[in-house]
């Protein structure tokens, strides 16, 4: 993966500077990328950050605090989920934090739904919207495209190759 000057890529074998995910977390971005032990070996577990998580809860606050109409204040809040749900398409491991986060936003929009009643469907609206947008595509359970070329088709492989795709 790339990310500005920075190239991140996964290795069996350690090297200087090198972070190894077994043993700690690295943030990116918006995410946290951690290896975690199953039973066939390790597998690449992508979250939101706890940064990410934070900023979409001190935003609907902000915009509970707005003084406008309750119809503007709903707007706002679904544009506020869609952000949310865009930043937390390749995070396929999230679906708990976003389960949270559901509940979390259902309990600060009962004051808002006592006066809207759209407010009361907006807190599933980030749950259905993020499981049908999540990106489980992006990884494969093979070790290595190269063991088996036959095994993938072309668009598999060049959504992995293609030298215009940045994170």
């Amino acid at each position: 993966m790339r990310h500005g000057a920075q190239v991140f890529h996964l290795s069996t074998e350690r090297s200087v500077g090198a972070i190894d995910l077994r043993r700690r977390p690295l943030t990116i971005l918006d995410y946290q990328i951690k290896s975690i032990k199953h039973d066939t070996g390790y597998h690449l577990e992508i979250t939101l950050s706890k940064e990410c998580a934070n900023r979409f809860r001190a935003d609907i606050i902000g915009l509970l605090k707005l003084t406008c109409t309750p119809a503007q204040k709903i707007e706002r809040i679904k544009n506020c989920i869609n952000d949310l749900v865009e930043r937390a398409r390749p995070a396929r491991s999230a679906s708990v934090q976003i389960k949270q986060l559901q509940q979390w936003l259902s309990a600060k929009l009962k004051p808002l739904s006592a006066t809207v009643a759209e407010a009361s469907t907006l807190s599933h609206l980030l749950m259905n919207s993020w499981l049908m947008r999540v990106d489980n595509k992006l990884y494969v359970k093979a070790p290595s495209f190269f063991f088996d070329p036959k095994m993938y088709d072309e668009k598999t492989y060049t959504a992995f190759f293609s030298p215009f795709r940045e994170v």
